[in-house]
């Protein structure tokens, strides 16, 4: 009984979320804090003492592992605050998977669309530059040549000029998730 309660919670979390997400690319309190509350509660109800740690736990790992790209301008804080959901709801372990496989359908659906929306040769200039940029940086402390921060800063222009892509995160999100619940996991994790 109690995990198919957390099973339905969480699936209309993320049904709930990736709807908003697509539609107004923002995913509202109004979801992930219902759901935060309803874990911790649930899993304290259904476990006690245990489980109120274990959802808490949860809770600040999906929190944790999404903050510094939050930080970074990378996503939203709708996304941390959904990943934060996650693992209130269904623990550490299943909310670190889930990162993992985010993580990797994510950087899929972001070089697929680069590559439909802006084409192949200006989505690879683009991650040539992300990858380059700290490696100019890097060159220009070692080095101090002036001409390498010239560089930078024409590319910097370059990346600046190029609309940046919305890519709803929601959906990779929901979709780790998924592979996580189903048990898609390959042995060595």
């Amino acid at each position: 009984m109690a995990e198919t309660i957390f099973t339905v919670l969480l699936f209309l979390l993320l049904v709930m979320s990736v709807y908003h997400d697509y539609r107004t690319q923002k995913i509202p309190n109004k979801i992930t804090v219902p759901a935060i509350a309803a874990g911790v509660i649930l899993s304290t109800v259904y476990s006690g003492v245990s489980g109120l740690w274990s959802s808490l736990l949860g809770f600040i790992v999906g929190f944790l592992i999404f903050l510094l790209p939050f930080i970074l301008g990378g996503m939203g804080a709708g996304d941390v605050k959904l990943m934060a959901a996650i693992g209130a709801v269904m623990g550490a372990r299943f909310v670190f998977l889930t990162f993992i496989y985010t993580a990797i359908v994510g950087g899929i659906i972001a070089i697929g669309y680069g590559i439909y929306k802006r084409g192949l040769g200006t989505s690879f200039k683009l991650f040539g530059g992300f990858l380059i940029s700290p490696l100019l940086k890097f060159l220009y402390r070692l080095t101090g040549q002036h001409k390498i921060i010239e560089w930078y800063g024409a590319m910097k222009k370059n990346e600046a000029s190029t609309n940046k892509l919305y890519i709803p995160y929601a959906i990779p999100i929901s979709i780790g998730a998924t592979l996580v619940y189903t048990n898609w996991i390959p042995s060595f994790f």
